[in-house]
C-alpha cells in the first residue's frame, strides 16, 4: 500500500484539505478493522493505491502479521461462525446477485 502522503504544514487547514483531495485517489488507506477474540484473529482491510482492481486484507494472529492478500474491492470480514469467516454482502442490483464470501484459516494454535 502506498502511504507516501505529502507533508502538511502544521495547522494549515486549507493546505491539508487541498492535499487530502490530491492524495486520496492516489494512495492507499485503511478502512475497516475486525477482531475475533475466540480465534485471536484481527482483519484489517485497506484500499489500494491508484487504479488497482483489488483491495487488500491484512491478517494478524496474536498481533503478528500472518498474511497480506488481494481481495475484491470493498471486501471486509464481518463475521465468524466456526470454522468459517464471512465477508460483508456484495449486492449487485442490476445483475440480481448477492455475494458473501466464506473462508477458513488453518489451525494457528501451537
Amino acid at each position: 500500500m502506498d502511504t507516501d502522503y505529502q507533508e502538511v504544514p502544521r495547522r494549515d487547514i486549507k493546505k491539508m484539505r487541498e492535499l487530502y483531495f490530491e492524495d486520496r485517489p492516489l494512495r492507499g488507506w485503511y478502512n475497516e478493522v475486525e477482531y475475533f477474540e475466540e480465534t485471536e484473529i484481527l482483519f484489517r482491510s485497506y484500499k489500494k493505491s491508484g487504479d488497482s482492481p483489488y483491495d487488500g486484507l491484512q491478517i494478524y494472529h496474536k498481533n503478528v502479521l500472518i498474511g497480506d492478500i488481494d481481495v475484491p474491492e470493498d471486501f471486509v470480514v464481518k463475521g465468524y461462525i466456526e470454522p468459517y469467516y464471512y465477508s460483508s454482502a456484495d449486492i449487485d442490483i442490476e445483475k440480481g446477485e448477492i455475494k458473501i464470501y466464506r473462508f477458513k484459516l488453518p489451525d494457528l494454535n501451537d
